[in-house]
């Protein structure tokens, strides 16, 4: 399913949003921010598959400098995107996902 973005420009061009972009689930926990040191423990396991944006008190940007430490973003092994973003409305990419459990993206996930 896609859904149309219209952006204002002289000649009413529109962009065509991928289904993450409107279909997610809300986080608006401040804990999980990536400068917050608390080690203990949000477990990602149980949540269900699909898309979560990060909004509120926790930021609204991934993180996608390395983590060199466990016990970030309220997490035992926390996570970053190990890729480039994408800088046009509407791209996409697709990169890994790192997470530090004691050694430098030794658990990787692609999404």
């Amino acid at each position: 399913m896609l859904q149309r973005y219209h952006r204002a420009s002289a000649v009413g061009s529109a962009i065509v949003l991928p289904t993450q972009c409107f279909h997610f689930t809300t986080d608006t926990d401040s804990t999980r921010l990536y400068t917050n040191p608390s080690s203990c423990c949000t477990a990602d396991h149980s949540l269900a598959a699909g898309w979560y944006r990060f909004t509120g008190g926790d930021g609204t940007r991934l993180v996608t400098i390395p983590l060199t430490t466990t016990g970030r973003c309220g997490s035992s092994y926390p996570g970053w995107w190990n890729g480039t973003l994408p800088i046009m409305a509407g791209a996409t990419t697709v990169e890994n996902i790192c997470f530090y459990t004691g050694d430098s993206c030794s658990n990787q996930f692609h999404q």
